[in-house]
């Protein structure tokens, strides 16, 4: 799953490296790979599944056609109208080096923040194993115009008992982000608008805690819903303008394993 600024970057990259013939509308692809760290999931905060405030990503291109300009700056137009977002430079190669998942006990994770933990309660009940993971998270100031290695973030990663996948995303809230985005989008879906396909995106407190997750085919929102009122978590008021995407002075980049 891709945030806006995720799926914009990946287009501005994908548009810089045009050098083909003109190839048919229906061989653009929008699709690319995902970090190394994050495995195919076969079925989204969460780089997602970023994920989640709105994030940032560098990208790796990989087996997406290269396609005339005619073709690509239209459909480029689409996604940029979609997303209702304009992504900041793509972070120095130290930032994407230093943004490595961690897999974590619950105990060692709470010695790396500097939150209190609370952890995913009323949970679906066919959940049969769970991981912990720590995630430097990348940080561009719109002041200083310059990326920074920022604190761990949460993945609380779970399987269903039928080989779903699912996860939530836990970090320190910080108002200078802005508010977090309502939909996220999903460059290996497509909608029947030929776009990326959107998901909702939902937030909420638990004191200095942001926990985030993303609707999709391995989690339901009445699942997700019933997650934040078993944590007794308050909901947080989510971007759909554009003023709103922007309104924050940093851009976060996540990467989920």
């Amino acid at each position: 799953m891709y945030s806006d600024a995720q799926i914009s970057s990946r287009f501005a990259a994908m548009i810089a490296g045009i050098e083909a013939p003109v190839s048919p509308a229906s061989d653009i692809l929008l699709r690319a790979s995902r970090p190394d760290s994050r495995p195919s999931r076969g079925g989204p905060p969460v780089a997602g599944m970023a994920a989640v405030a709105a994030a940032a990503a560098g990208i790796v291109l990989a087996a997406t056609p290269l396609v005339a300009p005619g073709l690509v700056a239209p459909l480029a137009a689409r996604i940029a109208e979609l997303m209702q977002w304009t992504p900041p430079p793509s972070p120095p190669k130290s930032v994407n080096a230093a943004m490595v998942p961690r897999l974590v006990s619950l105990a060692t994770a709470r010695s790396l923040v500097t939150f209190r933990i609370v952890p995913p309660t009323g949970l679906p009940r066919d959940v049969v194993s769970e991981k912990i993971f720590a995630t430097p998270i990348g940080v561009y100031s719109k002041i200083t115009h310059a990326w920074t290695v920022g604190p761990p973030s949460l993945t609380f990663s779970y399987r269903r008992s039928n080989g779903r996948e699912f996860q939530f995303s836990a970090e320190k809230y910080d108002p200078h982000a802005g508010a977090p985005p309502k939909y996220l989008f999903d460059a290996d879906e497509t909608g029947p608008n030929g776009l990326p396909k959107r998901h909702e995106h939902f937030a909420w407190r638990n004191g200095d805690q942001s926990m985030s997750a993303t609707e999709d085919d391995d989690l339901a929102t009445a699942e997700i819903e019933a997650v934040r009122a078993a944590m007794h978590g308050t909901p947080l008021r989510r971007a759909t303008s554009r003023a709103e995407l922007h309104s924050g002075v940093i851009v976060k980049q996540y990467r989920i394993p």
